[in-house]
């Protein structure tokens, strides 16, 4: 879970957190973390005047409204796909998740079209928008993270290991090989499904946005990447959320 602050105005971010979404949480618990980076960071609570929420975990909805209501004194905003505006030709855009969408207004609005967004969070989505900024679909794969403790879970002498870059792509001993296989297997993954994707948009001038917490990761082997863009998302979401209290105050 990504959390920043912002100031809306100058569009900005001052602040960023990332908290495990894995772990559930109370509405309390998430009111004691925040308040220990507020503290930490110098900030205090009661100069936010404005809290926007886009989840793609519905039971983290309630005990974060109940946070803001705890710690801001005042109602979140949620952020719904209705608000997002970007075109798509899809039976169902209310299935994709909000956060890809956002990318995707994001990377139109500071990139341009056509676009391929590749997020690198708990799971690993790719997202394409055409020549004329429509949505037209994605992919989604296992995140890097997902795989390594799916592997460790299964496989009982395999150790837990970090991930990092390697130079070989094979190793000398077990962690050594799980992490060149690991890495090497990414890179490799990333660039084929970059490559493969590109077709769909008949271009040769696409834009290749990667975002997420480990995107830095395989930029230096993977050279389909063009750009790194780990505040993607939050830029979105101010964006949107300008656009959506804009709206509302006419």
């Amino acid at each position: 879970m990504l959390v920043a602050l912002c100031n809306v105005c100058t569009q900005s971010i001052l602040h960023r957190w990332r908290f495990s979404s894995l772990v559930p949480r109370t509405a309390e618990e998430y009111l004691a973390l925040l308040q220990s980076m507020f503290s930490l960071s110098g900030v205090k609570a009661q100069f936010v005047s404005q809290i926007s929420l886009a989840s793609v975990v519905p039971n983290l909805n309630e005990p974060l409204l109940e946070m803001c209501r705890l710690l801001f004194k005042r109602e979140a905003d949620i952020i719904q796909h209705k608000h997002i505006p970007i075109k798509t030709n899809l039976a169902a855009p209310e299935q994709i998740g909000i956060d890809r969408l956002i990318n995707a207004f994001a990377a139109c609005k500071k990139y341009g079209a056509p676009a391929l967004i590749v997020d690198f969070g708990t799971a690993t989505t790719f997202d394409l928008l055409d020549s004329e900024a429509r949505y037209i679909g994605g992919a989604i794969a296992p995140g890097i993270e997902l795989s390594r403790d799916s592997l460790v879970a299964r496989a009982a002498q395999l150790p837990a290991i970090d991930i990092r870059a390697c130079k070989e792509a094979y190793g000398i001993d077990t962690n050594s090989a799980m992490r060149a296989g690991i890495y090497w297997g990414w890179v490799h993954l990333v660039e084929g499904m970059c490559t493969h994707l590109k077709k769909n948009l008949k271009s040769k001038d696409v834009n290749i946005i990667a975002t997420g917490g480990l995107a830095s990761l395989l930029a230096a082997d993977c050279s389909a990447l063009q750009h790194i863009d780990h505040d993607l998302l939050i830029e979105g979401l101010m964006h949107l959320s300008k656009q959506k209290n804009s709206a509302t105050h006419k």
